[in-house]
């Protein structure tokens, strides 16, 4: 995946971002806040667009907001883990953010809701990156930040001997950290490799892959939710089943576990059965738009007059997403 493009709308908006902490009146913080909540969006738009595994009428749409809602941006590169759930939540608080400062009601903290979301997707962005040698074109160098310090004479003298020590103590613990987590990863590169199929679009391998982990790390719900997906995308409906229900036992509460069991029941044709996991995810997770999309699709599908009053109270993006208020 060439990521540049993705990259391109952050780095236009990089000095408004590297002044967050600077601004001192509201306007200033609200148009820089509109201006980085516009690129994050155009930033994702970029990023579905070059998604080859993408459906084609969403790498199509996905630069005109009239033909693909900003939330079904956010929902197809979920669906396919391009993005965090975790960045999928900082964007949600940048455009309530930006909702404040078009009606010059910016708070503080909203210079750092700002930066939260974009060093996130950034970093999510070039994760997604092929490996590039040194120097290549749109991968930047970290150590390109800062110019290497001139070279200095070693001190021999006493604090010079201690700073060593306390250095090699902390290498030294750096590596027992990585050691640990390695071993908590199951010792090799399984989960990587699975996810990294997964993304691809390998399903089969993706399964291998997560079914080792699972066999080293049985109880593990990332693991159990991935393969989830995974089943019911293969159309593997007693297998996904078994795997989210196997989920849902060691985490009961969990909100993703919750919504992708009411996908499972869509694709299955019991909306019935779906409504009472998608309001369990938004019970315990009502500011994740997926649930509240589902929640109202689900009702929809069964006839419930419920799916209109609650879509008047859903936000913003997810009443134009599902076109809008119905009878009222």
């Amino acid at each position: 995946m060439d990521t540049r493009a993705a990259l391109r709308p952050l780095d236009e908006v990089a000095e408004f971002v590297r002044r967050l902490d600077e601004y001192r009146t509201t306007a200033e913080l609200s148009d820089a806040v509109e201006a980085i909540a516009a690129a994050v969006e155009r930033s994702l738009r970029a990023l579905l667009r070059g998604d080859r595994d993408a459906p084609d009428e969403h790498r199509l749409a996905a630069i005109a907001p009239a033909s693909l809602p900003y939330d079904d941006v956010i929902h197809s590169l979920r669906s396919r883990d391009r993005v965090s759930i975790e960045l999928a939540g900082a964007v949600h608080e940048l455009r309530a953010a930006a909702d404040r400062a078009r009606s010059a009601e910016s708070r503080p903290s909203d210079a750092d809701v700002a930066a939260r979301a974009v060093e996130r997707l950034r970093a999510e962005i070039r994760a997604l990156a092929p490996e590039s040698p040194a120097g290549a074109p749109g991968v930047a160098d970290p150590r390109s930040a800062t110019p290497d310090p001139a070279p200095v004479a070693v001190r021999r003298s006493g604090e010079g001997r201690r700073r060593l020590a306390w250095v090699g103590a902390a290498v030294a613990l750096l590596f027992l950290v990585a050691l640990a987590w390695v071993l908590a990863r199951g010792g090799g590169g399984d989960y990587d490799d699975a996810v990294t199929a997964f993304r691809a679009g390998r399903l089969d391998a993706a399964a291998a892959g997560f079914e080792r982990v699972l066999d080293a790390r049985p109880g593990d719900v990332s693991v159990m939710l991935y393969l989830g997906r995974i089943y019911r995308r293969q159309t593997r409906w007693d297998d996904a089943a078994g795997a989210l229900r196997a989920a849902a036992g060691e985490a009961p509460e969990d909100p993703d576990v919750r919504r992708e069991l009411g996908h499972l029941f869509m694709d299955l044709g019991q909306p019935q059965a779906a409504i009472r996991q998608y309001e369990r995810a938004l019970e315990h997770d009502p500011e994740e738009k997926l649930n509240w999309a589902g929640l109202i699709r689900a009702l929809r599908a069964t006839g419930d007059p419920r799916a209109d009053r609650l879509l008047r109270d859903a936000p913003p993006d997810v009443q134009a997403a599902l076109g809008g208020s119905r009878g009222g």
